[in-house]
This record gives C-alpha cells, sequence and structure tokens, in this order.
C-alpha cells in the first residue's frame, strides 16, 4: 500500500481499505474505467479546503477506531464509516480525497497542515 502522509501514523494509511466492500470470491473483475483519470491539478482544485478539514479531522478519528483492541474488524469498519460520515465525508468521498493526496504533494500538504492544526487544537490527554 502507498503511504498517505509519511508524518501521520500508519494506521492513518489503511483507512481507506476500511470502505473496501465484500465482493463474493465467485464476481467477475471490475470492468475498467472508460475515462482516465482527472489530472493531477484537477483533482486538488476539486477538494475544497473544508472537505481537507473533514478529511483530517476523520483521518484522526479513524487512527483511534485502528488502535482499539477491543473492536473486531466488522466493528472497527462500522465504526469508520461512522466516524467518516460524522466528519461530514460520504466514505466514497473519504477514498477520492486520500487517494488525490496521494497523487498530489500539494493535496498532502494541505492535509498534513490541517491534521497538524487539529491535532495542535485538540485538549491534551491527563
Amino acid at each position: 500500500m502507498k503511504t498517505l502522509l509519511v508524518s501521520i501514523p500508519a494506521t492513518l494509511l489503511l483507512a481507506g481499505a476500511a470502505f473496501a466492500q465484500d465482493v463474493p470470491a465467485d464476481a467477475p473483475p471490475p470492468a475498467e474505467p472508460a475515462v482516465e483519470a482527472a489530472p493531477e491539478a484537477a483533482a486538488t482544485a476539486e477538494v475544497t479546503p473544508a472537505e481537507v478539514d473533514a478529511f483530517a479531522s476523520a483521518a484522526l478519528k479513524l487512527e483511534t477506531i485502528a488502535g482499539q483492541a477491543e473492536l473486531d474488524d466488522t466493528q472497527k469498519q462500522t465504526a469508520m464509516v461512522a466516524a467518516v460520515e460524522e466528519a461530514g465525508l460520504a466514505p466514497e468521498r473519504f477514498n477520492e480525497i486520500g487517494q488525490a493526496a496521494q497523487a498530489d504533494p500539494a493535496l498532502q500538504e494541505q492535509v498534513q497542515l490541517a491534521v497538524n492544526r487539529q491535532l495542535e487544537a485538540a485538549p491534551s490527554p491527563q
């Protein structure tokens, strides 16, 4: 799996996998998309600052959920979907932003800055 954000723990990078749909083993492979992916600059332009903040918020919540050993994989997936939706994004949009950030260093930096802002604003654990 490619790295999304170098300075964010690797558990955030696995978040996108939590939203993969279960596909039966005998299902045919998905068809190739008819349209090529948008250029990196277009992908960045389509992600609003509010979406960057929502993505960062969701990613931080996903890190916490991923570290909860008391939850099984199904419970983690359910909790992750709920966390993404609570942050204001559909799981599909969360994945789109994550993929765009992998391809676009400028977007990746925007996400990193948003994560850092949110970490700085969070109350310290006591």
